[in-house]
């Protein structure tokens, strides 16, 4: 093996270990968000569950009475 062919191993080697360290940077970041998203959909779901449970107590039925507007 020349000694270009070596030098050319060595940063051809350097490039693959920086390109496998920032995948692994994507995965690890990827892997937060997944968290984050499923914290953020089970808040999400609480306040909906809350949201209802006012709702109900709250709406009182309506009267299907006609508003008629004068003439």
């Amino acid at each position: 093996m020349s000694q270009e062919e070596f030098v050319t191993l060595q940063q051809l080697n350097a490039f693959t270990c920086r390109l496998n360290d920032s995948f692994q940077q994507i995965e690890e970041r990827l892997k937060m968000l997944e968290v984050k998203a499923t914290r953020l959909e089970e808040t999400t779901n609480k306040w909906d569950k809350w949201l209802r449970s006012i709702g109900k107590w709250r709406v009182k039925p309506q009267d299907n009475k006609k508003v008629v507007a004068k003439k």
